[in-house]
């Protein structure tokens, strides 16, 4: 992880990557936050999400679905 120097903080994949490692059977989905009144992506913030688990059913794949662009506009 970050703090043993295995992942890069400034690497979206590494993070995902890193937090995926502490969360096993877990996906997670990470994107930049966008500034909704400048629309200038702020790569010093990560949105992330991690798959839901239900008991009795498991994972829900969530985080295989596509976000539609309209939702990271939203003001």
């Amino acid at each position: 992880m970050v703090v043993e120097g295995t992942a890069d903080v400034k690497d979206m994949k590494s993070v995902v990557k890193a937090i995926e490692s502490a969360t096993p059977g877990a996906t997670w989905k990470a994107r930049y936050y966008t500034d909704t009144n400048t629309g200038v992506k702020m790569k010093n913030f990560l949105l992330t999400m991690q798959d839901s688990y239900v008991f009795g059913k498991g994972y829900l794949h969530v985080t295989e679905l596509e976000i539609p662009e309209k939702y990271y506009n939203i003001k």
